[in-house]
């Protein structure tokens, strides 16, 4: 049992105020806190429910790993797990994790290998979208991540458990002016393309420049038309009545498309 003032704060984290102020985030799930250990990720409070260890889902070796990087490790009930970390079920371990997102400040340049590979997302609202195309990207192996401003921040909870530890495989950057940075990328020798609906050119008929900027949009209005007129409109072609593709499933058809392109180079 904690107390109520220990339980009042770290029920804060959940607030994306508090988040934004401290940069600490709850990562809850066995598999979530795996991947953050193999990335060196710290955790500032460990929480596993009562009995924990005598349950057919303990993982004893993973127990010790998270351990080891924990400044402090509690108890706590189901309840307390509950209200602390705002899920209807308790992930049974979860931890307060210090993390920071990068600022764009690397260049691109000194990537290596003659093809590369950056996706961009302008204005994604939906946090299971977002962390869609974070694990999408990370599956993909694409160099790199640019959310745009105006996105659910990548702390979101929603955002952060659909990624699946994603979050820390590859280097994503946030709160970017998309505009500049599509000019700066250009200038380094990318090719920006957009995804668009319309008469655009269908990426099945495209070929991929080896340094390629993919720019998903939103659902909802698609990327800013200042941006997109900084971009090669390409469109994945329908066959059915639906109007348009949820981002996270763009995402995945259009990477798809290129990485099978780069390989028959």
């Amino acid at each position: 049992m904690i107390s109520k003032t220990k339980l009042n704060q770290l029920k804060g984290y959940s607030q994306k105020k508090v988040r934004a102020e401290t940069g600490c985030f709850w990562v809850k799930g066995w598999r979530s806190l795996e991947e953050a250990c193999k990335a060196s990720v710290s955790f500032e409070i460990v929480l596993v429910t009562e009995g924990l260890e005598e349950g057919s889902s303990f993982r004893g070796k993973s127990w010790e790993m998270i351990c080891t990087r924990a400044k402090e490790v509690l108890e706590v009930t189901e309840s307390e797990m509950k209200k602390i970390t705002s899920n209807t079920t308790p992930p049974g371990i979860s931890a307060l994790v210090s993390w920071t997102p990068e600022k764009f400040e690397m260049s691109f340049g000194s990537l290596k290998g003659r093809q590369q590979l950056i996706v961009a997302v302008d204005r994604i609202s939906e946090p299971g979208n977002l962390g869609t195309i974070i694990r999408t990207c990370d599956w993909f192996g694409v160099d790199g991540l640019l959310v745009g401003s105006g996105s659910v921040e990548l702390t979101n909870p929603k955002v952060v458990r659909s990624t699946m530890g994603s979050l820390f495989h590859f280097p994503i950057f946030t709160e970017v002016d998309l505009q500049e940075s599509v000019r700066d990328l250009k200038g380094s020798g990318f090719t920006a393309y957009g995804a668009a609906l319309g008469e655009n050119r269908c990426l099945y008929d495209t070929v991929w420049a080896n340094k390629a900027l993919l720019v998903i949009g939103s659902e909802a209005w698609g990327i800013d038309s200042d941006l997109f007129s900084e971009l090669e409109g390409i469109r994945i072609p329908g066959y059915g009545k639906s109007e348009s593709l949820n981002a996270g499933v763009a995402t995945g058809v259009f990477l798809s498309t290129i990485r099978q392109s780069f390989s028959v180079r």
